[in-house]
């Protein structure tokens, strides 16, 4: 299997860190920003890849859209691989 095929079978695959990681992303805007300031957060790992926060509003409402996609090594780091050039 190639680098490329083998990329395009895992890019779907989630790891739990980063489940974890987009579940404390939620919980921290909804605590410390959403209550002022309406925001859309958009993420893979999300249910539907974005939340409205606070959830009670629309997503016409968001003043803000923050999107996040950590680049931090997490599949380096389970599977014992670097991408190449590394």
């Amino acid at each position: 299997m190639t680098w490329r095929e083998w990329s395009r079978k895992k890019r779907a695959t989630q790891l739990a860190v980063d489940r974890v990681s987009e579940e404390l992303l939620v919980e921290v805007f909804e605590r410390e920003v959403a209550p002022t300031t309406p925001l859309v957060l958009i993420a893979e790992g999300l249910e539907g890849g974005q939340v409205m926060l606070p959830r009670t509003l629309p997503e016409a409402e968001a003043v803000w859209r923050i999107i996040v996609d950590p680049i931090d090594g997490t599949r380096a780091l389970c599977t014992r691989s670097a991408a190449p050039g590394f």
